[in-house]
């Protein structure tokens, strides 16, 4: 299978299309969580693929006037004009360059108290949102790991006892956090724009899977059992999870 991205100008708006070329006997395409996706039979000529990506822009054409919302979660940020982030309660500066280089780097500047960001010049739209999106979460997520693992470990000493492998902080849109068998803590960056109370509700969760690697009655009463108000803060991720990004 062969995929390639594309960009389109749709009303005046930066459109991210992901193409997949795969053995199939029919076009499909879908509205996908971080752009469109088009998946065309390997079977086709360059001419019948070309033909169906245009009848694909038209078909997300006519969705988005039928629903001027449609395409809101491809817009990207105009990370010029942000100052600064607001995450896990603290506010960081960003402080962005533009330099003839291959890739994009960020760190936290210490002396400063600034996250910098270093972008090349020919990025733009899509891609420079993809990758500013990626640096920050890079930088926060170094930033932040000692703080959160610490409080993984001090939840786990107080109500679960079990041995911790390790704790992992990395940006996941699919969820907010996971824990394998082999006793690693997987936590998404997102959640560092959740408030304190929901963090640890996320914690509490996965550390039960500790107990029950499922979503079962007994599961559900092991997390009841140390948060009693969890759905609370279930409601919270539920109704504003979609804010909670970079």
């Amino acid at each position: 299978m062969d995929s390639f991205n594309q960009v389109v100008n749709i009303d005046g708006q930066e459109v991210p299309f992901k193409i997949y070329i795969e053995r199939r006997s029919s076009v499909r395409v879908s509205f996908g969580r971080s752009c469109i996706n088009l998946r065309i039979p390997s079977s086709l000529s360059s001419g019948a693929r070309e033909k169906h990506f245009a009848d694909a822009v038209k078909w997300v054409k006519g969705h988005s006037q039928k629903n001027p919302n449609a395409l809101n979660k491809y817009k990207v940020k105009d990370y010029d004009e942000i100052p600064k982030i607001d995450i896990y309660g603290q506010s960081f500066p960003i402080h962005i360059t533009y330099k003839k280089r291959q890739s994009g780097s960020g760190k936290y500047d210490l002396k400063k108290g600034t996250i910098e960001l270093s972008i090349p010049h020919e990025v733009n739209g899509v891609e420079k949102d993809k990758m500013i999106k990626s640096l920050l979460s890079r930088v926060c997520g170094q930033l932040f790991l000692p703080k959160v693992t610490a409080r993984v470990m001090e939840i786990n000493d107080k109500c679960f006892h079990k041995n911790i492998k390790s704790v992992n902080l990395k940006y996941n849109k699919s969820n907010w956090g996971s824990c394998s068998t082999a006793s690693n803590v997987n936590l998404s960056t997102r959640l560092l724009f959740a408030p304190f109370e929901v963090i640890d509700y996320v914690i509490i969760h996965e550390l039960a899977h500790l107990y029950e690697m499922n979503h079962s009655p007994k599961f559900w009463s092991i997390v009841s059992q140390i948060m009693p108000n969890y759905k609370e803060k279930e409601k919270w991720l539920k109704a504003n999870g979609a804010k909670c990004d970079f």
